[in-house]
């Protein structure tokens, strides 16, 4: 399972090659980590961020935006190092992301994310996701997650979901059904009989939690404004065109976000 930790880039971390205006990602093919991780600068809590030019200050010292990206695609937007787009109009935030040909719509921030060809309109929180070729619609908050189906709702660690339409809160879940709810750890999921008297009970008990909890809905709602807030942490740091701000502001900025009163779920209480 592909962590971007296991380095796919080879960076220059000495401070005259941040400072001077060189190019600390000039190579990017010798397996060397970058050892800059901008979600987690963020997620850390130090912000605000100032700077000027390709370089902002954070508690920690000074991090580098804008090395090594590579886009060959048309309308995206790029916050960070050593990305890759061949793509159009997807958004990214973080380090060495890949969205491959004929991607579209997919909105991610982390680390060493890759929406493969012709996926489009998935959303990544987290390092090291994958949605595979012509998946659409997938919500994912974590790390190491593969999507291979379309419509997923995943939080948690090294997922492998094959279904659609499927929740999955945990890690190491294997789901190879439709319309499922896995909630734990290390689960692989079963086809079940509609047509037993246990299945019928169980499929009755899920729509009622789905409709009822509204649990996927509110999970995606969580991920949409996690989404939104951190691209407004990034969005003075991008050099970004027209037409990709567009872009970031389409896929990023507006997710999460809702005319009604109280819809941030991010303000949500379990005492209210």
């Amino acid at each position: 399972m592909f962590s971007f930790n296991n380095g796919i880039n080879q960076a220059n971390p000495s401070s005259s090659a941040i400072t001077d205006g060189s190019n600390p990602f000039a190579s990017i093919a010798n397996g060397k980590p970058i050892p800059y991780d901008i979600l987690k600068v963020a997620l850390g809590g130090i912000l605000p961020f100032s700077g000027s030019d390709n370089i902002f200050n954070t508690n920690d010292g000074q991090l580098p935006i804008g090395y090594g990206n590579h886009d060959l695609g048309t309308d995206n937007a790029t916050i960070g190092n050593a990305n890759w787009d061949y793509g159009s109009a997807n958004a990214s935030i973080g380090n060495g992301n890949w969205n491959w040909t004929s991607s579209t719509n997919n909105a991610t921030i982390g680390n060493g994310n890759w929406n493969w060809d012709s996926s489009h309109d998935n959303t990544t929180i987290g390092n090291g996701n994958w949605n595979w070729d012509s998946t659409s619609g997938n919500k994912t908050l974590g790390n190491g997650n593969w999507e291979f189906g379309n419509n997923n709702t995943t939080l948690g660690n090294g997922n492998w979901d094959f279904g659609t339409n499927n929740l999955v809160i945990g890690s190491g879940n294997h789901v190879f059904t439709n319309n499922s709810i896995v909630i734990g750890d290390g689960n692989w999921s079963v086809v079940i009989d509609k047509n037993s008297a246990d299945g019928i009970n169980v499929l009755a008990s899920l729509d009622t939690l789905v409709q009822v909890m509204g649990i996927q809905d509110a999970i995606n709602n969580m991920i949409g404004s996690v989404m939104g807030k951190m691209g407004q942490a990034f969005e003075g740091l991008g050099n970004l065109s027209d037409s990709s701000a567009q872009t970031f502001d389409r896929l990023i900025l507006s997710q999460g976000t809702d005319s009604t009163s109280n819809s941030d779920p991010l303000a949500f209480s379990f005492n209210s």
